[in-house]
């Protein structure tokens, strides 16, 4: 391990990202207020537009997505949210 592998994990301790003081928890959150609030200014969105007017990654947006979609928050269509 070199020293720039050790301080990106010293800025993770227990799960907390030392630097921000956000949990994963948190940042999932956040992430899917982001994307619920982009849904609701869009109307529909696909997966792909979701991450391009986010800056968030694919997988992030898949999850988070249906995360909203298994609490009834959401409604997948054939090519949109």
């Amino acid at each position: 391990m070199d020293s720039a592998d050790r301080a990106r994990a010293g800025r993770f301790a227990a799960g907390r990202d030392v630097a921000s003081g956000t949990t994963p928890q948190v940042m999932r959150m956040l992430n899917q207020r982001t994307i619920y609030d982009s849904l609701q200014r869009l109307g529909s969105a696909s997966r792909a537009e979701l991450a391009r007017r986010t800056g968030m990654s694919k997988p992030t947006i898949s999850l988070a997505v249906a995360d909203l979609e298994r609490a009834g928050m959401v409604k997948i269509g054939r090519a949109h949210v």
